[in-house]
């Protein structure tokens, strides 16, 4: 049975483009692609479904969810866990490629909030208040423990309430993997040259209709379940189409937003130390990662 490999990274660092060139060269592939966002249909061109290029592989963790449905970490675990599950049944080789650090790491060691439902009495009482209201409602060591920009997100700051006003489950489910049974190969890329990448696809995005699949969405979904529109661009896209953004106001601020979240993802992958880190500027970097995942299959 070939052990899963992880690609991880920042957006825009190309972990798709390398997924797709490392399974031409294995036979029998799946892609489990870990985005939290990308799971929803009809969110194409805003979260970045780069799956035009051809591929032998199957696909698996994008459109299976309308905008109106929730996803959580709960539901892609036990999605993931089929996924796994399947691929060593045929000896497959199982490519994950993350994306989303929460989820991705998941899979490894499962959160605390996994088994707490959504309670819709708490968030209907919760909904109207800002910001510092809802800090307050979390406890102050919870709230410490939290990131800034987590502190500053009223989505997870309901969630955080959500999770102490529930009680704990005395077990969890065994977790689907261990991490010392994979192969982990992660894309790092110099500061300035990933701001000029997500400023281009940004700038791109809003060229191919970005803005139209939003008021598309609103057209085709009486309900925007939060979490999917949350992906970032969304509330921009929204700014932009009330009148508070101009064009070049909505491109800058989205792509404020996208850097902030690289850095985000890079503060998560940089804390684990299985990692093989490759340049994603490099022009061997296929045949550098194709080199290492051979060698390491081979062992």
């Amino acid at each position: 049975m070939m052990p899963p490999l992880l690609i991880v990274g920042p957006t825009s660092s190309g972990k798709t483009s390398l997924s797709f060139f490392l399974a031409k060269h294995f036979k029998d592939v799946d892609i489990l692609v870990v985005d939290s966002k990308q799971v929803y249909r009809d969110q194409d061109i805003v979260t970045g479904k780069d799956l035009t290029e051809e591929t032998n592989a199957r696909i698996f963790g994008v459109d299976i969810r309308n905008p109106d449905q929730n996803w959580s970490i709960s539901q892609f675990i036990a999605y993931a866990r089929n996924v796994i599950a399947d691929a060593q049944k045929e000896n497959r080789l199982l490519i994950i490629v993350g994306g989303t650090p929460q989820y991705v790491l998941s899979l490894f060691s499962q959160p605390e909030s996994i088994h707490t439902p959504v309670n819709p009495t708490l968030r209907q009482y919760l909904e109207n208040l800002s910001v510092e209201q809802l800090q307050k409602e979390v406890s102050a060591d919870r709230l410490a423990r939290m990131n800034a920009s987590d502190r500053q997100n009223p989505r997870r700051l309901v969630r955080a309430i959500e999770i102490e006003a529930s009680p704990v489950p005395s077990t969890l489910e065994e977790s689907v993997l261990e991490k010392s049974d994979c192969v982990w190969v992660g894309l790092q890329i110099e500061k300035e040259i990933l701001a000029k990448r997500i400023t281009g696809r940004v700038s791109e995005r809003v060229e191919n209709g970005a803005v139209k699949e939003y008021e598309n969405i609103q057209k085709k979904y009486r309900r925007w379940e939060l979490e999917a529109k949350a992906a970032i661009g969304y509330k921009e896209i929204e700014q932009h189409v009330r009148g508070e953004l101009s064009g070049d106001e909505l491109i800058d601020l989205w792509t404020t937003h996208e850097i902030q979240y690289a850095k985000r993802q890079m503060q998560w992958w940089k804390r684990e130390p299985q990692i093989q880190w490759f340049d994603a500027t490099s022009a061997s970097l296929q045949i550098d990662v194709l080199g290492f995942v051979k060698n390491c299959y081979n062992k």
